[in-house]
């Protein structure tokens, strides 16, 4: 959209519809802390931006170590099995104006639509869609799977009353809690010397 239409009232990350280009990279565009999604699937790509309005962050790493009992034995003998690393994290879309109402929920349709597969040309199989994300310099477009979307509201959120779709106005709450469960595929091969080398953290 052109920017320069934009109003000073209205917020410019939540007036952002749908890119094809990471948008922020406009001196104009920019937050404290980058957050974004940039969805990846064979027909198209495109960019997601938010204001960082975040309420958690959780980076879970997990050893998974399979037990065996022999007989004679009290205790069980381990054997290391794999890796696991999950993300999880909780933010706010906060509309502070009425014509940023249609392009957040656009936007939150089309986060919650990564969960959702995508489907080949004649009717192929499904697909599922991969994601980068970004969430300051902690995840820098990060590949990975969203697990995950839960949207929630609260009673001291207000809702829009009005119904008036050509002046931006949609009976929507003005604020919605969001959380994300996102899960890494890392570009390297996951080792104890890549980790304590801190290679997991900022990317």
């Amino acid at each position: 959209m052109n920017q320069d239409a934009v109003t000073p009232q209205e917020d410019k990350i939540n007036m952002l519809a749908e890119q094809t280009a990471n948008a922020i990279t406009d001196a104009t565009i920019n937050d404290i802390i980058p957050f974004y999604f940039q969805s990846l699937t064979p027909e198209k790509n495109f960019f997601l931006h938010f204001r960082a309005f975040l309420d958690s962050f959780n980076d879970n790493y997990t050893g998974d170590w399979s037990g065996t009992k022999y007989i004679g034995r009290a205790e069980e003998f381990y054997t290391y099995q794999g890796f696991k690393r999950d993300i999880t994290f909780d933010f706010k879309i906060a509309a502070f104006s009425k014509g940023e109402l249609f392009p957040l929920y656009r936007k939150l349709n089309f986060l919650v639509g990564t969960t959702a597969p995508t489907y080949g040309p004649n009717g192929g199989f499904m697909r599922g869609t991969l994601t980068n994300v970004t969430v300051g310099d902690y995840l820098m477009d990060q590949p990975g799977f969203i697990s995950s979307v839960s949207l929630a509201w609260e009673q001291v959120y207000q809702w829009e009353t009005e119904f008036e779709p050509e002046d931006g106005r949609a009976r929507l709450p003005h604020i919605l809690n969001v959380s994300v469960g996102f899960t890494p595929i890392h570009e390297f091969n996951p080792s104890a010397d890549i980790l304590q080398g801190g290679a997991f953290i900022g990317k």
